[in-house]
């Protein structure tokens, strides 16, 4: 009997306890949680939705948890974390139209990355950030093609692109210490050491060298242009002057069939390959070593599968040398390219932060899908004359 009275007072006290323990923990729950905080416009609305910390002393404000700041009207303008008043993670902004405008990354206080965007939602720059020190700015055309590309670190260099996605010029610009330019008496960047131009084809065309603003040389280079004059490798030495000219007439008119379709094959490609894309830029060139002809291709694929995973919008270039092609015909929108055997084409890949490049040999055959059936089939008659009509003749 004594036992089990000993055991109901021990169970009682135990309860009272513990009870007594949850009580405290609410209380000091409810002392330490964050109380909400608002800011108002004159006309009443919300200005500011936030929470407050309500152990400060002095009536100090500390803003702590997620806020959000509103337009006059009550459309949301700013939303996202304080840590003690200081930004943290994501901060989204937008404009009075409820559309996303910008979007800041912060680790208590310190800005980490700041993205802009287009109306339609495209990027339109990103700047990336240590220690309030700016790093590297990126900005973007609306089509998604980059413009313009800052680095600032080790050694700043500053790199313009066409529209087309090709190089327009390269070099330094003078900067602080903080990564933000430095401008002369007239509010102009001041160039620095040397500074390369190009022309929308990715030739190079003008050098110049600058010290502390002032041009201190400049050099253009002459445009370099096929010769198909140059790109013949005659091993047999029987062939007669007046087949190699009768030869060279042929791809003289060749060249000019092979250019018809360039832009139309870069504007009416939907697939590269296996991959739904966006064509960056589509050219025929010679290869100054080997003097062979190729297609060089850059375009971008939404999603690939590489080594066991997936990237997403994959910058990817592709060389095909005409001369290891075996065959070239139409299937349904496809233009397919066969490969002779133990022969393909170089691919390389840029998927974000990383890099890998391959040689493709006759495993799958390459295909461009174009879809208007005019622009297809002059297409397919140029390139079928370019694979049976070599520039370097197979041994």
């Amino acid at each position: 009997m004594k036992k089990n009275l000993l055991l109901i007072t021990t169970l009682l006290f135990t309860s009272i306890v513990s009870a007594q323990w949850t009580e405290i923990a609410e209380i000091a729950e409810k002392r330490n949680k964050p109380e909400e905080y608002y800011e108002y416009y004159e006309n009443g609305n919300v200005k500011l939705k936030a929470f407050k910390d309500k152990n400060t002393k002095d009536g100090e404000i500390v803003l702590t948890g997620e806020y959000i700041i509103y337009y006059e009207d009550g459309t949301i303008n700013v939303k996202g974390n304080f840590v003690n008043t200081k930004k943290d993670g994501d901060i989204y902004y937008y404009n009075e139209n409820g559309v996303l405008t910008d979007i800041e990354n912060f680790t208590l206080g310190d800005i980490n990355t700041s993205k802009h965007y287009y109306q339609n939602g495209q990027l339109e720059s990103e700047e990336y950030y240590m220690y309030d020190i700016k790093l590297r700015v990126k900005r973007y055309y609306s089509n998604g093609n980059l413009h313009y590309d800052q680095q600032s670190t080790n050694h700043p260099t500053n790199t313009i692109y066409y529209e087309n996605g090709e190089k327009k010029a390269q070099g330094s610009f003078k900067m602080d210490g903080k990564g933000e330019f430095i401008t002369d008496e007239n509010e102009r960047l001041i160039k620095i050491g040397e500074w390369k131009y190009y022309d929308e084809n990715g030739n190079l065309t003008l050098k110049e060298t600058y010290k502390f603003g002032k041009l201190v040389s400049s050099e253009k280079v002459e445009e370099k242009r096929d010769d198909y004059d140059d790109m013949f490798y005659w091993s047999d030495s029987s062939i007669s002057k007046e087949d190699i000219n009768n030869t060279l007439k042929e791809l003289t008119s060749v060249r000019n069939l092979q250019l018809v379709s360039i832009d139309e094959i870069k504007n009416n490609s939907g697939y590269f390959g296996g991959n739904n894309s966006t064509t960056h830029s589509f050219k025929i060139k010679t290869d100054e070593s080997t003097r062979k002809l190729f297609a060089s291709i850059r375009y971008e694929a939404d999603k690939v599968y590489y080594n066991g995973r997936y990237y997403y919008d994959v910058l990817y270039d592709v060389q095909i040398i005409f001369d290891d092609v075996y065959e070239v015909y139409q299937n349904g929108d496809k233009i397919e390219f066969v490969f002779y055997e133990d022969y393909g084409f170089l691919r390389r890949a840029k998927p974000q932060g990383e890099y890998w490049s391959d040689y493709v040999k006759n495993e799958f055959n390459f295909s461009i899908t174009i879809y208007d059936d005019d622009i297809r089939e002059e297409t397919l008659k140029h390139f079928k004359y370019l694979v049976e009509n070599p520039i370097m003749k197979r041994e």
